[in-house]
């Protein structure tokens, strides 16, 4: 009778191990920004799940995952997602690491966007997904944390609607702990989203070289 038993919870234990996981279906339109709602046809992107390796116990890691589709010209998309598994010595689960949403990793065109912790919690399928966010007029403030001599450069990285820029400041000076302001940068786009924190992520500006 017990070694029935240890059979029974044995091929129940199986099964769960392979029970296949139902896909998730993710739709929606993506448009730049809410000042400039044009779609994003014709796009590459892709949702983007990543795995962990294994940790000390029972747990034997768990596997990444991917979708990829190409949206329309009006910028919908329909993506159908299958989660990584999470292994535990003779069964699994479903991987519950976050999600990204973003331009598939060979798709160039302007603008490369991401969104982490996808989706979140007012996600709707009939409500257009805004890709980035724009400042009408961004002021760069430069915090120096080490003197600052004429000599030296300062380098800019970043997107505006048009594209990404690349910029160098020569001529400056200032003491440490000063602030210094060489530039204002019109239609400044960001394109990085946190789902979970609801905030763009910024760009900081550093001194590069001398």
């Amino acid at each position: 009778m017990k070694s029935r038993f240890c059979l029974v919870v044995l091929v129940a234990l199986l099964f769960l191990g392979c029970k296949k996981e139902k896909p998730i279906i993710f739709e929606g339109q993506l448009l730049f920004t809410s000042k400039f709602p044009y779609p994003l046809g014709n796009r590459k992107i892709e949702i983007y799940q990543s795995g962990s390796s294994s940790a000390i116990g029972l747990s034997s890691g768990s596997t990444s995952s991917s979708a990829i589709t190409r949206t329309a010209i009006n910028g919908n998309f329909r993506l159908s997602f299958i989660p990584g598994t999470s292994s535990f010595i003779i069964f699994s689960d479903t991987n519950s690491n976050s999600l990204t949403l973003g331009n598939s990793p060979d798709e160039t065109t302007f603008p490369i966007f991401s969104r982490t912790n996808f989706p979140d919690s007012g996600y709707n399928a009939t409500t257009p997904i805004f890709v980035g966010k724009t400042i009408d007029t961004a002021i760069v403030k430069v915090g120096l944390s080490s003197a600052l001599t004429p000599a030296d450069t300062i380098g800019l990285r970043s997107y505006t609607i048009s594209g990404s820029i690349d910029k160098e400041y020569t001529g400056r000076s200032g003491n440490t702990g000063a602030f210094i302001v060489p530039d204002s940068i019109c239609n400044m786009l960001f394109n990085d989203f946190n789902c979970y924190f609801k905030k763009k992520i910024v760009t900081r500006f550093k001194p590069v070289g001398n």
